[in-house]
Formats: C-alpha cells, sequence, structure tokens
C-alpha cells in the first residue's frame, strides 16, 4: 500500500448496531446525510441485513477493484423524486393561472 489511510475498511463497509429489537445499517450517501436502514432482530432480519451488505458491495467494492476511485449510492428517498422538469408547459401555464386568480403572483 503506497496510502496512508486512518482505518482499514474498504469504500464499501457499513456500520451495524443493534437494540432489544432491530438491526440497524447505516449505509454511506452521495450528498445526503447517511440512509439508516432498520430490520428486525431475528436471524431473519440478520440474513436481510447480510443480503444488503453484499449488494453495497456489489454496487461499490466491485466497482472500486476496477476503477480505483471512490463511489458513492444515490440516497434511496432522493431516487424517487421526479426530477425539475417533469411538468408540461400547459400544467405550468394552468398553476400559473391559478396563482394569478388568488393574487399570490403579478401579470
Amino acid at each position: 500500500m503506497s496510502i496512508f489511510t486512518l482505518t482499514g475498511r474498504p469504500p464499501w463497509a457499513v456500520v451495524m448496531w443493534a437494540d432489544e429489537s432491530s438491526i440497524y445499517m447505516e449505509l454511506p450517501v452521495k450528498d445526503s446525510p447517511p440512509y439508516i436502514q432498520k430490520f428486525p432482530y431475528s436471524e431473519a432480519g440478520l440474513s436481510k441485513a447480510l443480503n444488503t451488505m453484499h449488494n453495497v458491495y456489489e454496487k461499490l467494492g466491485a466497482h472500486e477493484k476496477k476503477n480505483g476511485g471512490k463511489r458513492i449510492v444515490t440516497h434511496p428517498l432522493l431516487e424517487k423524486r421526479k426530477p425539475k422538469d417533469a411538468f408540461s408547459t400547459d400544467q405550468r401555464t394552468a398553476a400559473r393561472d391559478v396563482l394569478r386568480k388568488l393574487g399570490l403572483i403579478g401579470k
């Protein structure tokens, strides 16, 4: 290794912890706070968490070996949002007309 790091963790490593009823996993997120996933405190929950860890490796770890750069997945909740230009011109015009009738915007 030619680069000094403060940890031996690979970039695809995740943080996990448990309490009396659940298992939690903190997933790294690009340009956002980490995403915490909650699993039942059971063998099935641990199996799901392990599968999630493997999926994170597939997304980050497999690419790491090929590209050498640190990659972070997009937050799952942000992926579901519509882009800003998801509305048609007619929809924008109708919304503008309603706002004008309500007196919230000028002509």
